[in-house]
């Protein structure tokens, strides 16, 4: 259980980063800065689908190790503080205290308005070599966490992380 706050604690801290949820000043929006966050539909109807496609190809880039897919995914304000070496960091401490992903799957939304948390299924799995007998492969299941909310009147992502 040591390992596991660590590593919650370093995922949130680089999801933060990298998605934090402030919204932008007028200041920000006079100088036409990028957003923090993605747009994914301006659409209430589209949304659910879109946002989890986008969560989806996240959990892809992590699980396949496809630094250009995620530095893709990142909002333009946060693609300089997104270097391969960071992504590698985050993602050897995910492989390194859970194992590598082998699987992902929707599960459901806590509904907070204008707020909402979509929950995804991230299944790992560990090989393990007991003192007596043969090695076997070790499956535990985290919750990813995918924040998402209205920006000015479309609903965007915001932050996220296990």
């Amino acid at each position: 259980m040591k390992r596991l706050n660590p590593m919650i604690g370093a995922l949130l801290g680089a999801a933060c980063l990298f998605f934090a949820g402030c919204r932008t000043s007028q200041e920000n929006e006079d100088n036409k800065k990028p957003s923090p966050t993605i747009v994914l539909s301006e659409n209430e109807s589209e949304f659910a689908e879109a946002a989890d496609r986008y969560a989806a190809k996240v959990l892809s880039a992590i699980r396949d190790n496809d630094y250009e897919l995620f530095h893709s995914l990142v909002p333009d304000a946060y693609k300089k503080e997104q270097t391969p070496e960071k992504f590698a960091e985050m993602r050897g401490r995910l492989i390194g205290t859970k194992g590598k992903i082998a699987g992902f799957k929707y599960v459901d939304s806590l509904e907070m308005p204008p707020r909402q948390i979509r929950l995804w299924k991230v299944s790992t799995e560990v090989e393990v070599a007991p003192s007596k007998g043969e090695a076997h492969m070790l499956r535990r299941d985290l919750l990813f966490r995918f924040f998402v909310a209205s920006e000015n009147g479309k609903l965007a992502v915001y932050a996220f992380g296990f």
